[in-house]
């Protein structure tokens, strides 16, 4: 009996580790994803970019990478940092690309109520209007992540 409680430890430690290695490894490409926020801007919508693109995949994890993004001197990364916190959050609400929301959903009214709660994020609004906003966003990250969403 004995040694069936150390392999189960044994196992347990080898899961904890394991969890770690992937969370360590998402935070990594999610860095790199920051790095190349800027990089190679579509031709018809330099708003995207293929780091935008990849970053929403990171749900919440990608939200907080580009909080401060979001009050960049830089309209184009602000922009592309509200691509990606739009997209996960459409996402949440049951948006997906070539589809958009489901039909019988309230999805679409859910992202803009969140949104709007949430200050109504305008990469193009003053910057007092974009920090209440970012504090907004941070408030509600950590609110999600208490929830257990991640």
């Amino acid at each position: 009996m004995r040694k069936f409680y150390v392999v189960l430890m044994l196992i347990v430690i080898s899961c904890m580790n394991s969890e770690k290695r992937n969370n360590d490894n998402h935070s990594n490409t999610v860095r790199s994803l920051i790095e190349e926020i800027n990089t190679a801007p579509d031709k018809l919508h330099p708003d995207y970019t293929p780091a935008v693109h990849e970053l929403v995949n990171y749900v919440n994890e990608a939200i907080k990478a580009v909080l401060p993004l979001l009050n960049s001197d830089n309209i184009w990364e602000r922009y592309r940092a509200q691509r990606v916190v739009e997209g996960v959050i459409s996402r949440r609400f049951g948006w997906k690309a070539g589809q958009g929301y489901p039909k019988d959903a309230d999805g679409e009214q859910q992202f803009l109520a969140l949104w709007e709660a949430n200050g109504n994020y305008n990469a193009e609004a003053s910057e007092e209007e974009r920090l209440a906003s970012i504090q907004k966003w941070k408030d509600w990250l950590t609110e999600n992540s208490k929830n257990g969403n991640k």
